[in-house]
């Protein structure tokens, strides 16, 4: 029985660790927003070398851990508590304008108390010596 001996014998043995390999997942935690993957706060699983190679030196992503949800669970608890602040403000100020919007002020405009007005400067008028000013003729006259 022969055997494959040199370039032919890797190629099934390599594909195989490879595709073994490929199916592993690490499950991160996105620490911020990252276009290709979603945004912060939002769990997701990657390959390990996206993560060690670039998530993690960047300081994108962190692997899911008791320690990391929890922080991860305050923060969102911050969140939205900085929102229902935000939403009660707004509230607060679309109940002002709606208030506001029934009173009128009347004023009579006229040229004393008119604001805005604009009024064009003449213009300057060319300088006489600009018109005196004569160009010499280049054809001569008999």
């Amino acid at each position: 029985m022969r055997t494959a001996v040199g370039p032919r014998a890797a190629p099934t043995t390599v594909r195989r660790a490879f595709a073994t390999r490929a199916a592993k997942k690490v499950e991160v935690v996105l620490s911020k927003d990252v276009q290709s993957l979603g945004t912060t706060g939002s769990i997701k699983k990657v390959s390990p070398g996206y993560f060690k190679n670039f998530l993690l030196p960047q300081g994108l992503a962190e692997p899911v851990t008791e320690q990391v949800m929890e922080k991860m669970k305050i923060q969102q608890e911050r969140d939205a508590a900085a929102q229902a602040a935000l939403k009660d403000e707004a509230k607060a100020v679309a109940t002002a304008l709606s208030i506001a919007k029934n009173f009128t002020i009347k004023k009579e405009a006229n040229d004393e108390n008119t604001y805005g007005r604009f009024v064009r400067p003449p213009l300057p008028l060319p300088h006489t010596r600009a018109r005196e000013k004569r160009v010499p003729c280049l054809v001569p006259s008999h």
